[in-house]
């Protein structure tokens, strides 16, 4: 990393957690640690009036039974016993229909959940984590995931959900990746007051409570047994 950065990150948080950052940026490599920031986004129970329309589409929840049909077509990349497993943790299945079928869903975990390389999450109360979201490759293109998400938003704010938690690790090569990375590290160790979360336009002027950022907190992965 340059110079003038160490001196940048420097003055905006000290010397100490500047050069830690630093450290801990080579240690993540050379020890195999994973250090990642969560990121906590709000969750609105308002109507998006600005959304684009998405003619013959019907999003909304996804029941037990529609989700092990789903499962039968493999293009839907699902299995019955993913959907099974999912279903008696009590999460929910928000999707996009069209005739009736199908095309897009996304998950919403409010305990645990399958995160990446073996790991799990497990989520603290009255957060939720979004997980494994699918578009059918005819349907990419046409804004069906973010349509999904808002509708999932809306569902589980009106739930008592304040916010949704997001993991972020960033492991790339490039120079631009790396400095996010690092950028990533410098704010595990000197955050912001409360935790940070990404807005969206409509969140603009939003805050969380503070019980909620502390609750934030308690976010916490797990490798699976085996």
């Amino acid at each position: 990393m340059a110079f003038r950065d160490l001196i940048d990150d420097a003055s905006h948080m000290g010397w100490t957690s500047a050069v830690l950052g630093r450290v801990m940026y080579r240690l993540e490599d050379f020890l195999g640690l994973s250090v990642f920031r969560v990121n906590t986004r709000p969750l609105g129970t308002q109507h998006d009036s600005t959304a684009p329309a998405l003619p013959g589409i019907t999003i909304r929840e996804v029941n037990a039974d529609e989700l092990l049909e789903a499962a039968r077509d493999p293009a839907l990349d699902l299995e019955p016993l993913f959907v099974r497993e999912a279903l008696a943790r009590g999460d929910l299945a928000w999707g996009a229909f069209e005739h009736g079928k199908l095309v897009c869903y996304t998950w919403r975990a409010f305990s645990k959940a399958p995160f990446t390389d073996g790991f799990w999450v497990r989520v603290p109360a009255p957060f939720q984590y979004g997980y494994k979201s699918f578009t059918l490759p005819s349907h990419r293109g046409r804004g069906l995931y973010p349509a999904v998400g808002r509708i999932a938003d809306q569902r589980s704010g009106e739930l008592g959900c304040p916010a949704m938690l997001h993991p972020d690790r960033s492991r790339g090569k490039s120079a631009r990746q790396q400095k996010s990375r690092l950028r990533r590290l410098l704010q595990v160790l000197c955050p912001t007051p409360g935790i940070s979360y990404r807005r969206r336009a409509s969140d603009r002027g939003r805050a969380l409570p503070a019980s909620v950022r502390l609750t934030a907190r308690r976010f916490a992965m797990n490798r699976l047994p085996g």
